[in-house]
């Protein structure tokens, strides 16, 4: 029988059909192994639907990163595995390995990670089974990050600034989250090994304007220490037209692209100008909106297009990050001893709520 393996945690982007982005593995060996093992992380797998599958990868130049391994390890793809020339001793370890998200979530009851360590003979001598996965969104595009310190003295203030880029624009994002490593169990309570010393919003440096940062004075909630939340502006309210024979419809910050269907035609009204153009399917119209306003599409004398019934007008707040790179730069305390799974996570979060450890 094996006992599972303390403070063993998966993270990741969960991010739908989401490429190469990486996984932090964590866990705990407690005794003394007499010869090498070998550490294997399957990852879940429907038997419905095997091309809904998560793909680790550790052979391409850069995709293994060892936080806190022994170096240089032998690694294999399919099925993931790494191997070490000698044994482990008992500590806590940590790594990261290139991702693969499937399109979508797998069934509760197998969408669940191993983390297997067997010896020389393939005999599991320590594991960790059934760690849930998390829930798979659909968004246009995971977001990439990168850290920046002015030092890494121990027990003194750095600035620490906090890179994200996003590639393609991504709407109904509310806030975005950053989470601070947490303590080693045996470094005392359970908590954050870095902590933030921002006092107010003046400490936090918004280093390119671009970004849609909330207009009111609690852009930037510094409550936790633990972590720091970058609140996205709602105050525009944009509009999504809903009608037979619309589509082809996009989005783009404060403003709506309709194309009309094939066989149609009508007027679309800007309900802040006041303004008429007559569309076709093939003509493309923007119009800017301001909250509280709608667009509206209407069939020549009002007749249903493509008989789908008189026009439709839905209004949908949607907060949108166009593709850039948006920085911020916070002070931070480092600790006394830097932690074994000095991991940092950014969360892009659909509610303003949302909290470590838990986010969406």
């Amino acid at each position: 029988q094996v006992t599972q393996m303390s403070e063993t945690t998966v993270s990741y982007a969960a991010i739908a059909s989401a490429q190469q982005v990486y996984m932090a593995v964590t866990f705990r060996i407690d005794v003394q192994f007499a010869q090498k093992v070998l550490i294997e992380v399957p990852p879940p797998v429907d038997p419905a639907e095997p091309s809904n599958a998560y793909r680790l990868t550790c052979s391409l130049e850069g995709s293994l990163v060892p936080i806190a391994i022994p170096s240089s390890p032998e690694c294999q793809d399919d099925p993931f595995s790494l191997t070490f020339g000698a044994p482990l001793a008992p500590g806590r370890y940590v790594f990261a390995v290139a991702l693969d998200i499937p399109a979508a979530t797998p069934p509760a009851d197998l969408h669940l990670f191993n983390v297997l360590l067997r010896d020389s003979s393939n005999e599991v001598v320590d594991a960790h089974y059934s760690i849930p996965g998390f829930n798979i969104r659909a968004i246009q595009a995971a977001p990439r990050m990168r850290l920046h310190w002015s030092h890494s003295s121990p027990s003194q203030l750095s600035q620490i600034t906090t890179e994200i880029t996003f590639t393609n624009p991504t709407d109904r994002v509310k806030a975005l989250l950053v989470i601070f490593p947490r303590k080693e169990a045996e470094a005392g309570a359970d908590g954050a090994a870095f902590v933030h010393d921002v006092t107010s919003k003046s400490d936090v440096f918004n280093n390119f304007k671009d970004f849609p940062a909330s207009e009111d004075r609690d852009w930037v909630d510094f409550s936790n220490r633990e972590s720091i939340k970058f609140l996205v502006d709602e105050s525009t309210d944009l509009t999504q037209v809903t009608l037979q024979g619309l589509n082809n419809l996009t989005y783009q910050n404060n403003s709506v692209i309709t194309q009309l269907g094939s066989g149609a035609s009508g007027t679309v009204t800007s309900a802040t100008t006041g303004t008429e153009v007559i569309v076709s399917r093939t003509t493309t119209e923007t119009f800017t909106t301001t909250p509280g306003h709608t667009l509206t599409v209407t069939p020549p004398g009002g007749d249903p297009v493509d008989a789908g019934g008189p026009p439709t007008r839905v209004n949908v707040p949607t907060e949108f990050i166009q593709p850039g790179t948006y920085s911020f730069t916070f002070p931070v305390l480092v600790p006394a001893t830097m932690p074994s799974n000095n991991v940092w996570l950014v969360a892009v979060c659909s509610d303003k709520s949302c909290q470590l450890p838990a986010c969406t």
